[in-house]
């Protein structure tokens, strides 16, 4: 059995406490003791042997004048027998020795200590009859005379015997004090911990659950009371429990039935669950199927109008006409939200991650927004350390500068509107949208987020929406990991804000250009943004408030003016009146209006503001070329006519639908080819090639994905014909999936004519003014020829050359653009357009050239869509090589 000791227990530190202090003060008296008995000791053998020594040399004094030798070692022996007396020696002055006794051989130990004395005589005054004096050698003048020495040898065995009975005894005392204070000790500790320790022992017992665990009795008063009250404690405790137990007992009883009842609900709960679940899918295929229905017809509305308003029609009549496609656009806005918000609660809401301008993704989300007064001045002002590519999703971010840009419209009548955008060092994409509109209560802020809500009933045209804008906008932000708030004052105006963490992109550089740019406006706001906007263009610029300022200055080069002309003109004519006025201060600069339209005159050159960067700057490149301004998508489809003959198939059960198709592209194609349903599609397809084939996505017989499957089959006449989807489903992450299902492209109802362009200037094959019509084949041949003064060897070996750079050249510029390496795909696109260009390649020059323009501006969008231009064309010519070989 080992005894386990507590260290930091009561018992022990009760046991130290009365052992120490009584072991303390026993040593200390007990070595005072010793100390002064062993110095007691050593003095009296000190003295002793003084004493001793003096007294003989007193008695020897007559025995060594006399040399009575026989005298002095009988005193001597006597001497002898004194206790501790070991040795006696008795000298003259001349150091003999007159008597000698010693028991040193005798003793047990040799330790001895010597004490000697000087045997003295003193002259008396007496006759020398009475002594001879003849004898001592001194002078008369001495009083006293040294006549010999005596030595005595004391042993040390007695004294040191007596120190260890001493030391034996003291010890003796200390071990007995020792075992008396630790019985003490012991003792006391019995006395006072155990009752304590056996308190302890209860209480851990009580602890865990032994209400029948007590406390000990004991005979200390204080203890006992303390035992009293604890276990009186403790029977409380076990009342308690009992009470405890049975009210537990009585708990878990109501518990079982209520959980009994619980399940019954639980049962019922989950059916009704099943029932809300299967209800909210009804509802959602029910928005779906809705939305699909709408929007088929909405295609037809919105494109007939469009093409109605480019048609010659009276100004009452284009008036209508606009008015009839802005109440068609609102309802589909309100479809897009209901639809928005319907995938938010599904959770079925998504966004992507994509490379894109941010500078194109919020102009031309704003220059599509006509604010609701002309009283309103529009505003964008992207601040310099902007990057222009950044890594985000550019439909979502346009869809919430819709949204809220649009709201501001709503509810402003008069002042301006400013979309402010930067870059922050956080790496934060920051957008805010102020306005100067009619603010918004703050008891309504706080719910301003939440779904249906309408801030004011004063809406300018009375025109409130769904309520549901801003509670997309934010889902949308959150869903992007950032922030979207607002700070307004009631009757001063709003700014909504939103920051969102994006990544910059690597950009190509951009070039300077040396036109001087004057702006005239004395409104500082949109002077500052406007003065922005012509940096990143890379025009010198300076600005003045008036066209007298301008006048006044000491510049003499004269470029072009901006001039921000007085509210009060509106007609064509009040600016002819206007230019006629400042003509005088021009100093001969061109002079481009700025102004919230643009105008139907076209001797007046216009600005109307917010515009595209693109647009201003090809504005500003026709002005200093004294060109008519002609938009840059204008420019690009003059350089190149389609081919009339170029056929167009289209696939769509509704027959409105095709007949809006078709009116959109007949001015792109005299044959076009309509089918009504998936079996008369299919029919076709596998009997006629076609350059191009349009398929709704829902028709009878066979859907868009079960003709694409069919048509891409290797035996099908069209496999490799590019096939377009179109679609009424509006769900961002449609397109995707059909593009990775095989379409080569989606368009979602309704389409516009700007979608069609933009998609058949990629698919459509473009043909050169300057080449005659003839085969591709020897159109290239003829080509080369003229390039290589007829030599066919050389011709030959130029082509063999092309055909294998060319797809390398093609595959590195895809792989640059996948990892937005501008720079690169630059390089490797000017050698590929100086290779076309030195052949005489007109078309693949002409698609080199658009695509290294759009890379060295930095119109991503534009670079994507041009590549794939030269790509295909690219691979058309690859695919006439063996053609091209055999007739060369």
């Amino acid at each position: 059995m080992h005894l386990k000791i507590n260290f930091k227990g009561i018992r022990f530190r009760l046991f130290i406490l009365g052992v120490a202090p009584a072991l303390l003060l026993v040593i200390s008296l007990t070595y005072y003791f010793i100390e002064h008995q062993f110095h007691y000791l050593e003095q009296s053998l000190n003295e002793r042997g003084r004493t001793i020594s003096k007294q003989l040399a007193v008695a020897s004094i007559y025995g060594v004048f006399s040399a009575n030798k026989p005298m002095l070692q009988e005193l001597s022996n006597d001497l002898l027998k004194e206790k501790d007396v070991v040795f006696v020696s008795i000298k003259n002055t001349q150091g003999e020795s007159l008597a000698l006794a010693s028991h040193i051989l005798r003793t047990e130990t040799g330790n001895i200590r010597i004490f000697d004395s000087p045997v003295k005589i003193q002259l008396l005054q007496q006759s020398a009859a009475d002594m001879d004096l003849s004898l001592f050698d001194f002078a008369e003048k001495d009083a006293e005379k040294k006549i010999g020495s005596v030595e005595i040898g004391l042993g040390l065995d007695n004294i040191k015997r007596a120190q260890q009975r001493f030391l034996l005894n003291s010890l003796t005392i200390i071990s007995a004090c020792f075992i008396f204070a630790t019985l003490f000790a012991l003792r006391l500790g019995k006395v006072i911990s155990s009752p304590i320790i056996n308190l302890t022992e209860v209480a851990d017992d009580l602890a865990n659950g032994n209400m029948d665990a007590r406390a000990k009795k004991t005979g200390t008063t204080e203890i006992a009371t303390l035992c009293d009250s604890f276990n009186a404690m403790a029977i409380g405790l076990q009342q308690t429990q009992n009470y405890l137990l049975q009210q537990v007992d009585n708990a878990v009883k109501e518990l079982t039935l209520a959980m009994q009842t619980l399940e019954e609900k639980n049962q019922s709960l989950e059916k009704t669950t099943q029932l809300a679940v299967s209800q909210n899918e009804t509802k959602s295929q029910f928005l779906a199927h809705i939305s699909h229905e709408i929007r088929t017809p909405m295609n037809g509305i919105i494109g007939f109008i469009d093409l109605l308003t480019q048609s010659e029609l009276t100004p009452r009549q284009l008036e209508q006409a606009l008015l009839i496609k802005t109440s068609a656009s609102n309802l589909l806005t309100i479809v897009n939200e209901i639809l928005d918000f319907s995938s938010i609660e599904t959770g079925n809401f998504k966004t992507e991650t994509i490379t894109f301008n941010i500078r194109e993704c919020i102009e031309n989300s704003i220059t599509s927004i006509l604010p609701r007064s002309d009283k309103i001045q529009i505003i964008i002002d992207i601040a310099p350390q902007t990057p222009t590519l950044i890594n985000s999703d550019p439909i979502r971010i346009r869809q919430v500068i819709t949204n809220l840009v649009g709201n501001a419209c709503k509810y402003t009548k008069q002042g301006h509107i400013i979309i402010r955008c930067t870059f922050t060092r956080q790496s934060r994409l920051f957008i805010s949208v102020s306005d100067t509109g009619i603010g918004i209560a703050e008891e309504v802020i706080k719910d301003l987020f939440h779904p249906f809500l309408q801030i004011s009933e004063y809406a300018v045209d009375n025109e409130l929406g769904t309520g549901l804008g801003l509670t997309i906008s934010k889902n949308i932000i959150e869903r992007l990991k950032g922030r979207i708030d607002v700070r307004s004052r009631l009757g001063e105006g709003s700014v909504f804000w939103f920051d969102i963490p994006v990544n910059a992109a690597l950009e190509p550089p951009r070039k300077k250009a040396d036109t001087l740019v004057t702006l005239v406006d004395p409104f500082r706001l949109r002077r500052k943004a406007l003065i922005k906007q012509l940096n990143y263009l890379g025009y010198r610029n300076r600005c003045f408030n008036t066209i007298e300022d301008y006048q006044a200055s000491m510049e003499t080069r004269q470029d072009i003016i901006l001039y921000a002309a007085p509210e009060h003109i509106n007609s064509d004519d009040d600016y002819h009146v206007e230019l006629a006025r400042i003509r005088p201060y021009t100093k001969g600069a061109s002079v481009i209006f700025i102004t919230h339209q643009l105008l139907n005159s076209g001797t007046i050159e216009s600005l109307a503001l917010p515009c595209r960067s693109g647009f201003l700057q090809q504005l500003i490149e026709n002005t200093t070329t004294l060109s008519a301004p002609v938009p840059a998508e204008a420019a690009d489809n003059a350089q190149a006519i389609p081919q009339q003959t170029f056929p167009i198939f289209i696939a769509d059960d509704n027959e409105i639908n095709r007949l809006l198709l078709k009116s959109q592209l007949e001015k792109r194609s005299d044959d076009i080819t309509l089918a009504e349903d998936g079996k008369q599609a299919l029919s076709l397809l596998q009997q006629n090639k076609y350059g191009l084939i349009l398929l709704d996505l829902q028709m009878p017989y066979y859907n868009g994905l079960e003709l694409l499957e069919k048509i891409k089959q290797s035996n099908c006449i069209n496999h490799n014909t590019p096939v377009i989807a179109i679609t009424a489903h509006a769900q961002s992450h449609q397109r995707k999936k059909l593009i990775d299902a095989g379409f080569d492209e989606c368009l979602i109802k309704p389409v516009l004519l700007e979608q069609l362009d933009e998609v058949l200037n990629v698919w459509q094959p473009i043909k050169n003014n300057n080449v005659n019509k003839q085969s591709p084949v020897h159109a290239y041949i003829e080509q080369m020829l003229e390039k290589t003064m007829h030599n066919k060897d050389l011709a030959n070996v130029l082509f063999n050359k092309l055909f294998s750079e060319l797809p390398e050249q093609i595959d590195v510029i895809k792989q640059a653009l996948e990892q937005t390496d501008w720079t690169s795909a630059k390089d490797v696109t000017h050698k590929l357009h100086g290779s076309v260009g030195f052949c005489g390649f007109k078309d693949l020059q002409n698609a080199a050239h658009r695509l290294e323009t759009h890379l060295s501006d930095g119109e991503i969008e534009a670079a994507l869509s041009s590549f794939a231009t030269l790509q295909r064309q690219i691979d058309h010519f690859i695919g006439l090589e063996q053609a091209i070989l055999q007739n060369l």
